[in-house]
């Protein structure tokens, strides 16, 4: 009899050891040492802020679904706009904080101004998408990455530890660099110019072909200056500070103006990134320190 029950469980086990094996759509979970963090093999989606922002400004369709009694994906059903199902559908769950719609476009882009520009400010957070302002950035400077700046008949992207710190800073844009001078601290971010064109920017959707990028670019340095139109440019952008880490990369998507108060990018981002696309959970891992 134990003979028998002893077979009965050992095919009943190589079974379910078989089906687990044989199951694709399983994921594999990780546990640490600690038994208290997981993680899993299945790739990590980039994060693009400008197109869940975009969708929250522009395709928030629940209230119209409502007032109608149409189904969401009857609305705007018969748009022309290649992008659009792209946009409306992103991180439905998924909510950012706002702070200038105007920065915000239709098609899942974002205006990033020079120190000039009236209407958008020059204060990047790559994370997030968020343009601020240089006084508005004061208040909170370690969400600052990166500063656009034109002058000199040049294009330039600081850090903003250059833009306090470098002597050459402050001969090239004084506001700029007497305005950070008054933050409480600042980021060291690092970028590079990569050699991706546009193309092989729309092909990166995770957060593996993304931070391969990032890794593979050379020549970091706290700013760049550039010469000539910025379309078509792509930069990789590193932050890593022991509190807040974050990699992403940058599409010049159209160069508008030069150093008047019309001078702005409409850019891009991919950045490190989502958990769980279905609750838009931010990627905790975008502060976690990661030696690329």
């Amino acid at each position: 009899m134990k003979t028998i029950s002893f077979i009965f469980i050992f095919l009943i086990s190589a079974t379910l050891t078989s089906y687990a094996q044989s199951d694709p759509k399983k994921n594999v979970t990780i546990k640490n040492e600690n038994n208290n963090t997981k993680r899993t093999t299945t790739s990590t989606p980039v994060f693009q802020p400008y197109h869940l922002k975009a969708r929250q400004v522009f395709w928030n369709i629940k209230e119209p679904a409502k007032i109608s009694k149409q189904s969401p994906n009857d609305i705007n059903s018969n748009s022309n706009e290649p992008f659009a199902d792209e946009i409306k559908n992103y991180l439905i769950n998924q909510n950012l904080n706002i702070n200038n719609k105007s920065t915000i476009n239709k098609d899942g882009t974002g205006n990033w101004g020079n120190q000039n520009n009236s209407t958008y400010g020059n204060c990047l957070d790559i994370l997030t998408g968020t343009i601020i302002g240089l006084e508005e950035a004061e208040n909170n400077p370690k969400t600052v990455d990166l500063i656009f700046i034109a002058a000199n008949g040049s294009f330039q992207i600081w850090s903003p530890d250059y833009a306090r710190n470098e002597v050459a800073a402050e001969y090239t844009s004084r506001s700029v660099h007497e305005s950070t001078s008054k933050w409480s601290d600042v980021n060291e971010t690092l970028i590079s110019e990569t050699k991706l064109t546009s193309g092989q920017f729309e092909k990166i959707k995770t957060n593996a072909q993304m931070l391969s990028a990032v890794k593979s670019s050379n020549n970091y340095a706290s700013s760049l200056t550039l010469f000539g139109n910025l379309e078509g440019k792509v930069f990789s952008v590193k932050v890593e500070h022991d509190n807040r880490s974050v990699y992403g990369l940058i599409r010049v998507v159209k160069h508008y103006g030069n150093e008047g108060s019309k001078g702005y990018l409409k850019i891009q981002i991919k950045s490190q990134g989502i958990i769980n696309p279905a609750t838009g959970e931010i990627n905790v891992n975008s502060y976690i320190r990661q030696q690329l």
